[in-house]
């Protein structure tokens, strides 16, 4: 982290007891320097803007009734569960804006979904402790290479390979949970200016709590966690050049998608 080492050495310099060395110019670029990195990790903890403390990217599959209907997949009494490492997070750093992200096969899926960030970690999370460690939420889009799941769900393998690739998690701004009246807000994702997608959290089948709780019993969660917590109906493939708008409520940003080298 190189901004908290800045600010360490900014500190070491001002009480540095040498007269000849402890001068106005020096005292005057140390805090300079200090500033300046504070100024840098105030922007990088409001924008996000790639950097993440983070241990993992949980994704929940099969969430929304009509989306498993759109897909034809058979009906689940429990959150399906898979990982995407940090490496693979593109986040907008701020609402209004656009991103340029890598498009990467030959048909590449968008999946709409609300993304919630811990703030709190555990292993065997009871409801309450949960609802606690719901931090902040943002929507975004779990891309996936459709035609590689197709055929790793048929041969019965792990779906890795059509969920990790450059851009796989695209992510917006955080916004703070002051409470759970965000599940009731209306989210919609628009691929070249036609509406693809259109929900509310309130239509899941297991909700964050919920979900929370669920992979909790598995596996022990960090803060800095982020999760998707399953897409609606409408998903499709996405084209080189195409762009598309993530909004719920009053915020939204752009995602405009480039052959990847």
């Amino acid at each position: 982290m190189l901004c908290p080492h800045l600010l360490i050495f900014s500190t070491a310099i001002v009480y540095i007891k040498d007269d000849n060395l402890l001068n106005s110019k020096i005292l005057f670029y140390s805090s300079l320097v200090g500033l300046s990195a504070f100024i840098i990790l105030i922007y990088l903890f409001q924008h996000g803007g790639g950097y993440y403390h983070m241990d993992k990217v949980i994704c929940f599959g099969k969430n929304y009734q009509d989306h498993m209907l759109e897909l034809g997949d058979a009906a689940v009494d429990k959150p399906v569960i898979f990982l995407k490492p940090p490496s693979v997070v593109h986040q907008c750093p701020a609402w209004g804006n656009n991103i340029n992200v890598a498009l990467t096969g030959s048909e590449t899926h968008f999946e709409c979904e609300l993304v919630i960030k811990l703030c709190k970690g555990g292993y065997k999370l009871n409801a309450e402790e949960a609802l606690e460690a719901i931090g902040s939420y943002t929507l975004g889009l779990d891309m996936t290479l459709r035609k590689e799941q197709a055929l790793l769900k048929e041969n019965r393998h792990p779906w890795t390979t059509s969920k990790v690739f450059p851009d796989a998690a695209i992510i917006g701004p955080w916004i703070n949970v002051v409470n759970m009246d965000f599940l009731d807000t209306e989210f919609t994702f628009t691929l070249d200016k036609l509406l693809k997608q259109k929900s509310c959290g309130k239509n899941m089948l297991f909700n964050p709590v919920e979900l929370i709780v669920y992979a909790s019993k598995h596996f022990a969660l960090c803060e800095g966690d982020i999760l998707f917590t399953g897409t609606p109906s409408g998903v499709g493939a996405v084209k080189e050049d195409s762009t598309g708008v993530l909004q719920i409520g009053q915020y939204h940003y752009g995602v405009n998608w480039h052959k990847s080298n």
